[in-house]
């Protein structure tokens, strides 16, 4: 048979049906867990405690106990060790691998109590020390009065040719006989299932084609009512669903899981298991833990994924209790989801719940055939006011029970129908009889109190009038419990509140329309359970005595300039309890608006950041009695002032001090170095010295003394540096060294440009003096006797009296002994000569006493200083005729 599955993501449907067969088999064979580094945990009644075995196997394992829920033997697929943890007699040398997600399973030999099977599976080829081919083998094991500790009596006998390590079992009642299934793949995947008898086990499997892809890791569970077969897909992150027939042997495709619960979230599934009820299903893999719910399905109904965190979760595996155990990788605790049949965040997931320690958890958790889990109670926590109709949930029919419902209650019928006198957790027990067999089975019950209001509750107001906003829902204050998810409804009149008929809107600011007035309310706590009763509001007249001030200072919220500050609420309800002389019981507590005094709506915490505002107080009793609603002014004091810098820089050389201002209106002050080093006192302070400095001030205001802090550092001017200077031709550029802002002149009086750089224009030939200031106004003449020269662009030589000859004008005398200047044509040759330093120099234009055409020519100037170092300068100009 092929088949095709149909995808959803992330939906997953379960249609869940009661099964009703004629053999029961119990679950005390569940009593015992053992796995990971000789770690175990004990079942007793709904009591799990930590035991300690001698297997330490890296993953999975099964376990088994008697009917009586004492402990058989457990195993890793490789070696079997009995009740006393010894290894039993022949009990090594299993061809399972160790490392495998599912090594091993039990399963017990219909109606023969000393007989025993363990299915392994061995995926892979092995030849040392001798050639072992894969596939699932099984051994027997007889415990009898012979064997009390047991014996392999049968070892190793293949009975398929390979295996993907995966098994899961279920018990068939009308054939009484179990059905084990292996996941194997030869060309392709096929469900091999095998079934055991009374008469052992039958060698001719029913074989299942599949058509799906499916690797070779990851866990197989069938779910506790038979209905559905699970296989995780860990490297391609699919889990394929199918719903099966445990007496057709027939499965078909129900749907395949892509394991990415939420956008971005991969998870690699390793270990599955399904709720006691098979209507939830869970996933583990990574650091997570997965829950999908299982609906109807040709339902359409989207169902979100929840996720719980869990590190390195590995094996999941369902207890006899229905709650769902997590083994985490090297953890010294096993995670618990406590209500796997609720949904979302109600399955009541915790992390490292029940210790196992000083051993660890490791990758597995043993397995068992589903129908050791199944049976269970039936009865959903309710109110006190509810009657609890009791049922049970088996895998055959139970022909007789004995019910203890925990609170001295006792029954014998199938579904009887009980009311507890009083809320509690009770632990309810019902020993049944199927098929001859005695199986006690647990649950823990919570029945919910109802909302209890003490009768004739009046709920107090104090305000100058008889009428006043009240916030009905404060009635929640003389409740014998409550918490936030309570709900409140309120009405006029009973008949209302008897038919749910208008209900008083806004109900937390209503205003009383009579003075006391009955009110009628409908209280349901979080757990759904109700009530209806009445209390009164009433409005009390009370004096408004005149409350003292606080104040405080305005940086007191860490932040500086923003006008608000942190009061301290707890030592004002210290000052009004001894101002007012009222008890130090009684309930005090602070409002920003007198409506919300009124109501006890947005209570001010009690520390709060504020602005000078007026903040209310309501004063209750012990009783919850309103005593008083008062107010007072929350003063933040004006914010200290002083103008200071961060950074200061000091001029050298300079008759002007820097004097810098601490504030005026500051009372005191303190100049220190960082060292602690007290300065000065006074307002002002000279800044003479590089460094870094500290200004505490101190004022006084409203009774109270603020103070602040602020640093600031003392530089040294950069003296600066020219780059380059740049004077001709009625231009004078100078270039700074780094990128400071300066300014310059050329008197020491007017100053140009803020920048780097800077050019004076307009000038005429001479001797100049430049002059730079910084921007702290440092100032520093860096250049003297800068001598412009003009360098004319062009002459006419028409004897018109104008540019009649080329020459270089300024006053080259006052810092030269000699300008020789030489002029040649465009292509190199040497057309005259002359001294700059001649008053009649220069050159008219003439070669040989011939005028020479229009043209550009080129000119060197040398320049001989007075201690004879030499400087030229090249350049060119238009000869115009």
């Amino acid at each position: 048979m092929q088949f095709k599955t149909k995808t959803y993501y992330p939906l997953l449907f379960l249609y869940l049906l009661f099964t009703v067969s004629s053999r029961i088999e119990a679950q005390n064979e569940t009593n015992n867990w053992f796995f990971g580094g000789n770690s175990g945990i004990h079942f007793n009644e709904d009591i799990v405690s930590s035991i300690s075995g001698n297997m330490d196997t890296p993953a999975g394992c099964s376990s088994i106990s008697d009917d009586n829920g004492d402990l058989l033997f457990y195993t890793n697929g490789n070696t079997i060790w009995n009740k006393n943890h010894q290894i039993m007699d022949n009990g090594e040398g299993l061809y399972g691998e160790v490392d495998n997600v599912q090594t091993s399973i039990i399963i017990p030999k219909p109606d023969d109590p000393t007989t025993y099977y363990v299915f392994v599976t061995k995926e892979t080829n092995s030849y040392v020390p001798i050639i072992i081919n894969s596939g699932v083998f099984y051994s027997e094991i007889k415990i009898t009065p012979q064997n009390p500790l047991g014996i392999v009596t049968v070892k190793n006998e293949r009975i398929t040719v390979n295996a993907t390590a995966r098994l899961a079992a279920i018990y068939h009642y009308e054939s009484n006989s179990y059905r084990l299934i292996c996941l194997t793949k030869s060309n392709q995947l096929d469900f091999k299932i095998f079934t055991i008898t009374n008469q052992g086990l039958q060698f001719t499997p029913v074989i299942l084609n599949l058509t799906e892809n499916i690797g070779s890791f990851g866990a197989m569970k069938i779910s506790p009512n038979g209905k559905f077969l699970a296989v995780a897909d860990n490297l391609d992150r699919y889990i394929y669903i199918y719903e099966f027939d445990v007496t057709t042997l027939t499965c078909t495709p129900y749907l395949t899981l892509s394991t990415f619960p939420k956008f971005g979230l991969g998870v690699s599934p390793y270990g599955i298991e399904f709720s006691q009820d098979s209507n939830n299903f869970y996933y583990a893999g990574d650091n997570y833990v997965v829950q999908y719910q299982f609906t109807a399905r040709d339902s359409m109904e989207i169902v979100d994924a929840y996720i719980m965190n869990c590190p390195k979760a590995r094996s999941l595996q369902l207890g006899r209790n229905g709650k769902i155990y997590v083994a985490s990788e090297n953890n010294p605790f096993l995670s618990v989801i406590h209500e796997p049949e609720k949904y979302g965040e109600a399955c009541n997931f915790e992390s490292n719940a029940v210790s196992v320690s000083p051993t660890v958890s490791k990758k597995g958790l043993p397995i068992f055939v589903s129908s050791f889990l199944r049976n269970r109670i039936v009865i959903p926590d309710d109110c006190i006011s509810k009657s609890f109709h009791f049922k049970l949930d088996a895998y055959g029919p139970i022909t007789s029970v004995n019910w203890d419902f925990g609170d001295n209650s006792t029954s014998t019928e199938l579904e009887p129908i009980h009311n507890y006198s009083q809320p509690g957790i009770y632990q309810v027990k019902a020993v049944v009889v199927l098929n001859n067999k005695t199986i006690p089975l647990f649950k823990e019950l919570e029945v919910f109190p109802l909302p209890s209001l003490p009768e004739n509750t009046i709920l107090t107001q104090c305000n100058d009038d008889a009428f006043s906003f009240f916030n009905l829902e404060n009635i929640k204050d003389y409740l014998s419990f409550s918490n936030s998810n309570f709900v409140f409804q309120f009405y006029n009149t009973e008949d209302d509140a008897n038919n749910d008929l208008n209900p008083i809107p806004n109900h937390q600011n209503y205003i009383n329309t009579s003075n006391p007035q009955e009110i009628y309310a409908k209280i349901i706590s979080d757990k759904g359970c109700s009530i209806i009763t009445s209390f009164f509001i009433e409005n009390r007249q009370s004096q408004s005595p005149n409350v003292e001030s606080i104040y405080t200072c305005e940086d007191s919220d860490n932040v500086i300039g923003d006008l608000f500050g942190r009061f301290n609420l707890v030592s004002k309800k210290e000052d009004l309890i001894n101002e007012l002389g009222i008890p130090p019981t009684y309930r005090i507590n602070f409002y920003r608006s007198q409506l919300d005094a009124l109501t006890k709506l947005n209570v001010i915490d009690r520390y709060p950041v504020l602005p000078s505002m007026t903040i209310w107080v309501r004063i209750e009793d012990e009783s919850f009695n309103c005593y008083g609603i008062i107010s007072f002014e929350a003063v933040v004091n004006d914010p200290i002032e002083f103008d200071l810098e961060t950074f200061y820089t000091i001029c050298e050389n300079t008759d002007t001090p820097l004097i810098i201002d601490g504030g005026g209106n500051n009372s005191t002050w303190e100049w220190k170095k960082t060292t602690g080093e007290i300065l000065s006192t006074s307002r002002f302070f000279e800044l003479n010295q590089i460094g870094n400095y500290i200004l505490s001030v101190s004022r006084f205001e409203n009774g109270l003394v603020c103070n602040q802090d602020k640093r600031f550092t003392v530089l040294k001017a950069v003296i600066p540096q020219y780059q380059s200077i740049n004077a001709e031709n009625g231009q004078l550029s100078v270039v700074m060294q780094g990128q400071e802002n300066y300014m310059y002149s050329l008197n020491g009086v007017d100053y140009y440009g803020n920048g780097n750089t800077y050019t004076f224009t307009n000038l005429e030939p001479s001797v100049y003096y430049l002059f730079v200031k910084d921007k702290n106004g440092c100032e520093n003449r860096i250049l003297s006797d800068i001598i412009l020269l003009n360098y004319p662009p062009f002459f006419t030589p028409n004897n018109d009296g104008v540019n009649d000859k080329w020459r270089i004008d300024g006053p080259l005398a006052l810092q030269y002994s000699s300008a020789n200047v030489t002029i040649y044509d465009r292509y190199g040759k040497l057309i005259y000569t002359f001294d700059s330093m001649s008053s009649q120099a220069g050159w008219d234009g003439l070669y040989n006493n011939l005028p020479l055409p229009t043209s550009d020519y080129w000119y060197q100037l040398i320049l001989t200083s007075f201690n004879g170092e030499t400087s030229q300068k090249r350049g060119h100009f238009s000869l115009k005729r």
